[in-house]
């Protein structure tokens, strides 16, 4: 799920997936700040108002994706407008000609050039994307699927959201395409109501790999690595 570039031969896209308040930042603060994820670029999918040219490196867009949410405490960081990457079925737009296909061109060829520090992994994180589409698309678009492979989808769910309103078809569908769900606000609720909420999930998905955003990082990405 975390291998590197130079482990695979592309660069790997990762996909950080949840509805707003979810906890998706807080999850990648933690993830990012490992060692081994230093070498890592996130695009952020965010509103208009939020989204300044995509600048790899620019402070400024490393602020927080959705209104009160926790901003992304990471250095290479590249933000693009939401309305350009959602189309009108709500999925995020990953072909060549969209703002996603543009920043992932322009990003291999900086990267090429050496005008930018390696690149190991791209994180995606965003409220609006079909990951089947995008692995479908970085497997068959020329330059995308010469330069990167889809390597995996996280989902950010809230556990005590979980606990309250149970699994909507929508969530279901989509954890069945991940293949990792953090649970995140795991500390709000019990042990009892955690092993409650993670049979539910083991129901629709009797495989995927489940954790705490606060527990288990360390060990997500060492299994992945090795």
């Amino acid at each position: 799920m975390f291998a590197s570039s130079r482990e695979v031969g592309r660069i790997p896209l990762v996909a950080v997936l949840g509805a707003a308040g979810s906890g998706k930042t807080t999850f990648l603060n933690r993830l990012l700040a490992l060692e081994s994820m230093q070498h890592s670029v996130v695009l952020l999918a965010v509103t208009p108002a939020a989204a300044p040219s995509p600048v790899e490196g620019d402070a400024s867009v490393n602020q927080g994706t959705e209104a009160g949410s926790v901003a992304l405490e990471h250095a290479r960081v590249l933000k693009l407008p939401a309305i350009e990457l959602v189309n009108d079925s709500g999925c995020l737009c990953c072909g060549m000609n969209s703002a996603l296909g543009d920043a992932l061109r322009d990003l291999f060829l900086q990267a090429l050039s050496r005008r930018v520090p390696r690149v190991d992994r791209v994180l995606i994180e965003s409220r609006a994307i079909d990951p089947s589409a995008l692995r479908l698309t970085v497997r068959h678009a020329p330059f995308l699927g010469q330069r990167y492979v889809y390597q995996a989808t996280i989902t950010v769910v809230d556990a005590k959201k979980l606990q309250t309103d149970g699994l909507g078809a929508a969530l279901v569908a989509l954890l069945q395409q991940s293949d990792c769900v953090v649970l995140s606000h795991a500390d709000l609720i019990s042990e009892v109501a955690l092993a409650s909420v993670t049979g539910l999930i083991r129901v629709h998905c009797p495989q995927i790999k489940i954790i705490r955003s606060d527990f288990g990082l360390e060990a997500l990405v060492s299994d992945t690595l090795h």
